[in-house]
């Protein structure tokens, strides 16, 4: 199997165990299977990128009603592995090649990186706006999936003066 103990400085952490079967039910899981023999990528995180990016892809549309919540398909992911040895890019190309052959309009422009501020990331999902003789069509598909190849760089980014971005990512887990 591909996990196992990590060194981590002098002291060496025990790596998760692998997944259990059941959690590569269904077509994606079979996916993340089927591309296991052929790649260095963890399954795991094939699997779960996989699940990540399918629920962009078919947006807010679909939900699961839990008591007076809808709890849609939108997922939060942070992968965590060596720099330059983890895998997870390689992980991430397998899942969007695969989820992007689906929607390929939604695999070139609904895929973004480069988080900064709160605005920035409210503006490639705003409305239509009007300003006097001024009208910004806003953005009609409202289906984003941001990634972001090293997330201490958006922690850095966050914590400059001002900057809205920690609130807007709440505001997007919450809603």
């Amino acid at each position: 199997t591909k996990a196992q103990a990590k060194p981590v400085g002098s002291t060496s952490i025990p790596w998760p165990e692998p997944l259990k079967p059941e959690a590569y039910h269904g077509p994606i899981g079979e996916l993340a299977r089927l591309i296991e023999p052929h790649t260095e990528a963890d399954p795991a995180a094939i699997l779960v990128q996989s699940l990540v990016a399918f629920g962009s892809l078919i947006g807010r549309h679909s939900y699961f009603p839990v008591e007076a919540d809808k709890h849609h398909t939108n997922l939060f992911l942070l992968l965590v592995g060596e720099t330059s040895k983890g895998r997870k890019g390689t992980s991430w190309n397998h899942a969007r090649r695969q989820i992007g052959a689906v929607d390929e309009v939604w695999e070139q422009v609904r895929i973004q990186s480069g988080l900064s501020s709160g605005e920035g990331l409210a503006y490639h999902v705003r409305d239509q706006t009007t300003q006097g003789n001024v009208i910004d069509e806003g953005v009609a598909d409202k289906r984003m999936l941001v990634v972001e190849a090293e997330f201490a760089s958006v922690l850095r980014r966050m914590n400059r003066e001002g900057n809205t971005l920690s609130t807007m990512l709440r505001d997007a887990w919450d809603t």
